[in-house]
């Protein structure tokens, strides 16, 4: 296993068709060829805006690493960390990656961005969605082992009063070829 120090890393080109550097990587990104993308978070607010620069806000992090741009552009984003209560936020306390920005109707299109924004966030407690018209996170599947009082813990300590899907779905396990 090879650990990147940077998404230019030749690591990042194993066994791939085509690899590109940095430089390729953000035209293909700023004129829209990217379709999605994975970034990290810090802080993730109720639109999925994300902070990755500044925490609270003198506690200063390593910064977007390209992610404001990508965030900005790619047609779907989609988020991966580990799930933990502080990092769900109404508000993040700086946006790094902008999400549907206030949750308005077009309000990524009135702030000059191309992108879709994100659509999912996933993590180790479930698997969260975007409402298509309020922009508004949502728990939207759950692990099989996950019991109702889990699943309430997780809406309990959310501070904008996160909603579940009114079907939750069951994410399959993986099966034994996987």
């Amino acid at each position: 296993v090879t650990s990147m120090g940077s998404p230019g890393d030749n690591a990042g080109g194993f066994m791939a068709m085509c690899h590109q550097g940095l430089f390729d990587l953000f035209r293909d990104q700023q004129v829209g060829l990217i379709d999605q993308a994975c970034l990290g978070f810090a802080q993730i607010d109720k639109f999925g805006n994300v902070g990755v620069s500044y925490v609270n806000p003198m506690i200063r992090m390593n910064g977007s690493g390209g992610g404001g741009d990508i965030s900005s552009s790619a047609k779907s984003v989609v988020y991966i960390g580990e799930y933990h209560e502080r990092q769900f936020r109404e508000r993040v306390d700086y946006i790094t990656n902008p999400g549907f920005l206030d949750g308005s109707p077009n309000a990524r299109q009135k702030a000059g961005l191309t992108g879709g924004g994100p659509s999912v966030v996933v993590t180790d407690r479930g698997i969260f969605r975007f409402d298509p018209e309020t922009h508004e996170m949502y728990l939207a599947e759950v692990f099989p082992w996950q019991d109702e009082e889990d699943i309430s813990r997780i809406v309990e300590a959310n501070p904008w009063g996160l909603k579940v899907a009114d079907h939750l779905k069951i994410i399959a396990l993986p099966s034994e070829d996987e």
